[in-house]
């Protein structure tokens, strides 16, 4: 889920507020992320268990086909790739 709040809503906070409400956001997304992984989880155990049958593709070959999208973007987010492969390299 996405935590949003008003730039003018943020900025009449204290700096110690905005440190307060900054952790809650990360504790929130971090717990988030984790409920939905054990619920994607329960859900494909579930289905598997009634018969289904799920596909786990390959994404080497998605991932190579696709690299240039980061090196042809790099000038216009380089900052966004980098967060995005530091987050990547944490998990």
């Amino acid at each position: 889920m996405c935590f949003t709040i008003a730039e003018s809503v943020w900025q009449k906070l204290s700096p110690e507020q905005q440190e307060i409400v900054q952790a809650a956001a990360t504790a929130s997304a971090k717990a988030d992320r984790e409920s939905n992984r054990k619920q994607t989880e329960e859900l494909v155990s579930n289905l598997e268990a009634e018969g289904m049958k799920i596909n786990y593709p390959d994404l080497a070959p998605f991932q190579e086909a696709t690299a240039s999208v980061l090196t042809d973007n790099a000038s216009t987010y380089g900052e966004l790739l980098d967060k995005l492969n530091e987050w990547k390299a944490a998990q």
